[in-house]
């Protein structure tokens, strides 16, 4: 194949790789391939009688766990408590009283990322600490809660 007929690769390409999807394709893989190795290692300890069958079977459980052969939770969706999301409240709630930018002062106090700190205040939005805003990208009064 010609240099010049291959894909220039930028920013849209890379955005249509299917990288989650790949990673749990890789990760199958490794741990069919590990234990197939687990079982042979296990076979000649078997029949030499220095392991047990439960033994094997235990490890290649842990195997399989360790490999997180389960779909992988998504990031960033750790649920931090109520109690975290209501200090998200509280700082979003204080800088936009002093004119600041609230989701900036989030993402500042906890050092996160914007984006992070964006999620943040849409779950305290969500559990009814902040009133719901006027749409995204701009920032919503207070109302009656401080």
């Amino acid at each position: 194949m010609r240099a010049d007929t291959l894909p220039r690769i930028d920013g849209v390409l890379l955005r249509q790789l299917p990288v989650a999807a790949l990673a749990q394709r890789g990760r199958k893989r490794l741990a069919r391939s590990f234990d197939d190795v687990l079982l042979a290692l296990a076979d000649v300890y078997l029949e030499a009688g220095e392991v047990s069958q439960e033994q094997v079977d235990g490890l290649l459980t842990m195997n399989a766990a360790s490999l997180a052969l389960t779909d992988p939770k998504p990031r960033g969706s750790r649920d931090l408590g109520d109690e975290h999301y209501r200090k998200v409240a509280e700082v979003y709630a204080k800088a936009l009283r002093e004119g600041r930018p609230p989701t900036k002062a989030v993402q500042e106090r906890f050092q996160i990322e914007k984006s992070s700190a964006a999620k943040q205040v849409a779950r305290a939005r969500e559990r009814g600490f902040l009133p719901k805003g006027p749409g995204r990208g701009r920032t919503g009064g207070l109302g009656g809660t401080a």
